[in-house]
């Protein structure tokens, strides 16, 4: 590769830094949670259940080569009655914990986790009586006043196993800088590209608040039994170097009554604001936040049990990305170039789009006004087929209202409204990666005349991306050899070698052979073993005379 007199062609080498979220590894696996429960009465047979696994309540964590997952299982059960009349349950949540094993997976990596019930059955393993027995028959024929009162029977109760197969997809990530080459020029050199799609990480961080707030419960409080708390209507903002994030914590208190021992449950809400240093950072870049509550504690007021200040601790993981469409080198003629192996996320396309959800709403009592609504979206499932994406989820809602009767402020729980929807995405296929980020923009009920009724109009946005997982190998060197590195005269140099070097890259780097420079340094025992601050020789190649 020498020209006239000796002198090496002089090649410019375009780079741009990316940093990118790196796949560590990706699986699939299924597995049972078995439980068993108890309802109030006889079964005849069960009908479809409605089966969640909110997304809020998956927790994750990434250690050496796993990634341990805990959450939980939300059912209504629908069952026909002995009686013929289809009746609902609804069963407390159920925890799970499992693992995925992910090689190369470590602690400080980034886990997205997706779980999908496949299938739930249930088999009555125990039953009790419907009939009395003879004896008791016997009885009330020889009239009960030769015996005494006998207590009530307790309901008839039955006793089902429940099996369910779910299917949890785990990807594993990791942030990582790279300089990727994007061109090369120089005389007799050829460049093979390659336009990727990919996010380019601008930033993340966690930062930490509390949530502190006095809560008044309706009866006086002995002690707090538990508290399950979920995040709704996140809500992240970009400004300069900054991320906004408004949210909801609601929280279900369980608490024991003073006097009467009964647990009692109470909602409450708490909007809080936090911001976040992102430098970099600018209003339109994609934004993803991942919330978690550390610690809840409370402590009620001794001299007015019905008051009980709340402190919440909760931490936000905040990663600002912007996608980046990006012409890359993967790969040249007429010189040497040093490549890397990258499996990212390729982004095939994204857009947005807005629907309408209505529906009437009925309240046990008639209604004032309506004081204030909560809601929040949880998408159930989204996949990709050609050029669209499927969106099925529901909306819901905690309404609370002013009595009319005794102007009471109360709260009504809507059930999830469900929904579909697709957007139009060019390239989508199925089997691809889709994420989807869903806002309530407007939610307003107009109440009817009687108080009773009211019609439900809620805005949603419902924000698609889809990705494809690539194996892409990008050039991120090259070999550009050095003719000018040895001062008139000098048959050899002293060279520090860098992290990342090895005596391949240092010969071709310099222009000289292998073997001359393992030669040159006898001291090193193993040529594929140097270190970072090591001194090597390397020998100077004389010039050819122009």
């Amino acid at each position: 590769m020498t020209h006239k007199g000796g002198f090496l062609p002089k090649v410019e080498v375009l780079k741009d830094l990316l940093k990118i979220d790196f796949v560590v590894g990706e699986d699939t696996k299924q597995f049972k949670v078995i439980r068993e429960f108890t309802l109030p009465r006889p079964v005849r047979r069960f009908l479809t259940p409605d089966v969640t696994i909110p997304q809020d309540k998956i927790k994750t964590q990434v250690i050496e080569d796993k990634v341990i997952i805990e959450g939980e299982i939300v059912k209504q059960v629908y069952y026909v009655g002995e009686d013929g009349v289809v009746y609902e349950e609804t069963l407390p949540p159920e925890k799970f914990t499992e693992f995925v094993h992910i090689h190369g997976a470590s602690p400080g990596d980034h886990a997205q986790v997706k779980i999908r019930p496949e299938d739930v059955r249930f088999e009555v393993i125990e039953q009790g009586k419907k009939f009395r027995s003879e004896e008791e028959e016997k009885d009330d024929v020889e009239g009960t006043h030769h015996h005494k009162p006998k207590p009530p029977k307790p309901p008839v109760r039955t006793v089902v196993k429940q099996t369910a197969i779910l299917e949890i997809f785990v990807k594993v990530t990791e942030t990582v800088q790279v300089e990727v080459v994007t061109d090369i020029i120089g005389p007799k050199i050829h460049v093979f590209k390659e336009l990727v799609k990919v996010q380019n990480v601008i930033g993340e961080g966690t930062v930490q608040t509390s949530v502190i707030s006095d809560i008044e419960f309706e009866d006086p409080v002995k002690k707090i039994a538990t508290v399950d708390s979920a995040f709704t209507n996140i809500n992240p903002r970009v400004i300069d170097d900054k991320v906004v994030i408004e949210g909801v914590l609601h929280k279900q208190i369980y608490y024991v009554e003073e006097g009467t021992g009964i647990v009692k449950e109470q909602s409450v809400d708490d909007s809080f604001t936090q911001f976040i240093d992102i430098p970099g950072a600018r209003p339109g870049m994609n934004v993803q936040v991942y919330p978690r509550v550390e610690f809840i504690d409370h402590v009620i007021d001794n001299n007015n049990r019905r008051m009980a200040k709340q402190t919440a601790v909760i931490e936000l993981f905040v990663k600002v990305t912007e996608s980046v469409q990006i012409e890359v080198v993967v790969g040249a003629k007429g010189i040497d170039v040093f490549t890397e192996l990258f499996k990212v996320e390729n982004v095939v396309g994204e857009d947005s789009d807005q629907l309408s959800v209505t529906a009437d709403i009925h309240f046990p009592s008639p209604a004032r006004k309506i004081a204030n609504i909560v809601s929040n979206v949880n998408i159930t499932e989204a996949k990709a087929i050609e050029d669209k994406v499927i969106i099925k989820g529901e909306l819901d809602k905690q309404v609370f209202y002013v009595d009319e009767n005794t102007n009471v402020l109360k709260e009504l729980l809507v059930e999830g409204e469900a929904f579909t929807h697709f957007i139009h995405i060019p390239g989508a296929r199925p089997g691809m990666n889709v994420d989807v980020t869903p806002r309530v923009e407007y939610v307003n009920i107009d109440l009817a005349e009687d108080g009773f009724t009211g019609r439900q109009t809620a805005v949603l946005e419902l924000f698609a991306k889809v990705t494809q997982t690539e194996q892409v190998e990008l050039v991120t060197d090259v070999n550009v050899p050095d003719d000018d590195f040895c001062p008139p005269e000098a048959t050899f140099v002293i060279y520090v070698v860098q992290p990342g070097d090895s005596l391949f890259k240092i010969a071709k780097k310099y222009g000289v052979s292998l073997n001359d420079l393992i030669a040159a340094n006898p001291q090193i025992k193993d040529p594929n073993l140097i270190f970072p601050g090591q001194k090597i020789i390397v020998p100077c190649l004389p010039k050819p005379k122009g």
